[in-house]
C-alpha cells in the first residue's frame, strides 16, 4: 500500500450564474496506475482542459497525457508549475475562501472525494493532507483563465513538449 500524498482530480463545471459544480478523485497511486486512472476518468468526464501539476508524478503524467489519444482526440492537457511566487495556502484561501463563503461552490453529494475535500476544506490549513483542495484551486484558476480575453487567456500554463 502506499503511503504518502493523494493524486487528486477535480471536476468543475461552472454554470452560468457563476456557480462551481465539482466532484472528482483522491487516490495513492504509482506512475503506472496515475496514468491509467487518468484516463479512465478523462474518458468518463471528457474535459474541455486537462491541467497537470507539474512536479512529482506530474511530469510523467504530463508527458504521457500529452502524447495520448482517448475516443479519436488528443487530450486537451496544459502544465501549471507554481513554484514559490505565493504558496499553497494563499492560493488556496484566496480562490476558494470567498466562493466557499458565498456558497458558490457545490460538491456532489454522496461522493467520499467530495467528502474528503470538505474535511480538508474545514481543517485547512492544519488538514494533514490538501491534495483536492489544491486540485480544485488549480481547476477554478484555469476557468478563470479561460473567461478572459483570448489574447490574456493561458498565459501561466505550459504547453506540454514532446
Amino acid at each position: 500500500m502506499l503511503k504518502g500524498d493523494y493524486q487528486a482530480f477535480a471536476f468543475v463545471v461552472l454554470d452560468k450564474d457563476a456557480h462551481f459544480w465539482v466532484d472528482g478523485a483522491a487516490e495513492r497511486l504509482d506512475e503506472e496506475r496515475l496514468l491509467h486512472r487518468a484516463i479512465d476518468l478523462i474518458t468518463q468526464w471528457q474535459p474541455t482542459y486537462v491541467v497537470v501539476e507539474t512536479n512529482g508524478a506530474g511530469f510523467y503524467l504530463l508527458g504521457q497525457l500529452a502524447r495520448a489519444i482517448i475516443r479519436g482526440v488528443r487530450v486537451p492537457v496544459l502544465g501549471r508549475h507554481h513554484g514559490a511566487q505565493v504558496s499553497k495556502e494563499a492560493r488556496i484561501c484566496a480562490r476558494l475562501g470567498s466562493q466557499f463563503a458565498r456558497g458558490t461552490i457545490h460538491l456532489k453529494r454522496g461522493s467520499a472525494a467530495m467528502e474528503m475535500l470538505r474535511r480538508q476544506a474545514m481543517d485547512f490549513p492544519e488538514c494533514e493532507h490538501d491534495d483536492l483542495l489544491d486540485a480544485l484551486e488549480q481547476a477554478m484558476e484555469l476557468l478563470g483563465e479561460t473567461c478572459k480575453p483570448k489574447i490574456e487567456r493561458l498565459v501561466r500554463y505550459e504547453l506540454p513538449r514532446g
